[in-house]
């Protein structure tokens, strides 16, 4: 199976396809990145299509899966203190001034927080290379406080584990 991450960052899309590539190879898949076949995408790219269809090709690839990071964003959310606050009648901490002021202290000196997640929507496709057909597809939209090199390994096992499931895998090897 030949490789492609489609990330903007090349060692982020160095690091995801080298995942990926791992994983396949734990499951005795021979595998090759296009990192190693092509430096970048755009114009280049576009360029060298014969060049790199050849080296598919040679590299005896049944299967292309490509992996791209189609969206990332952001959002930041507020995390509430874990401190509570209840009603004179329930709360204990009442009853005497030192009680009530470690209490209240607690709730006024530690308050919540606001904490940002990183937001992907990755798209994974699986060509025929022969026919250079599309044979599976799938989206997934992750949600992380880490950046997408701390997520690689993870999104590589998703994907893998998803073609798994699809009985893609086991084709491949045959």
């Amino acid at each position: 199976i030949y490789v492609s991450a489609i990330f903007n960052m090349d060692e982020s899309r160095q690091l995801l396809e080298d995942e990926i590539a791992h994983d396949l190879r734990e499951r005795n898949i021979s595998s090759s990145v296009s990192h190693e076949v092509f430096p970048g995408p755009g114009k280049e790219f576009e360029e060298n299509r014969e060049r790199v269809y050849n080296e598919i090709d040679a590299g005896g690839n049944d299967a292309i899966l490509t992996v791209a990071v189609i969206w990332e964003g952001s959002n930041t959310r507020f995390v509430p203190s874990n401190n509570t606050y209840s009603p004179v009648v329930i709360n204990p901490y009442y009853r005497d001034y030192w009680r009530y002021y470690g209490n209240s202290g607690s709730i006024t000196y530690k308050p919540g927080y606001y904490t940002q997640t990183r937001n992907y929507f990755i798209e994974a496709n699986l060509y025929n290379v022969e026919s250079k057909e599309l044979v599976w597809s799938g989206q997934t939209e992750v949600y992380s406080l880490a950046d997408l090199d701390n997520l690689s390994a993870n999104i590589a096992d998703l994907i893998i584990n998803e073609l798994e499931d699809a009985d893609l895998l086991n084709r491949a090897e045959e």
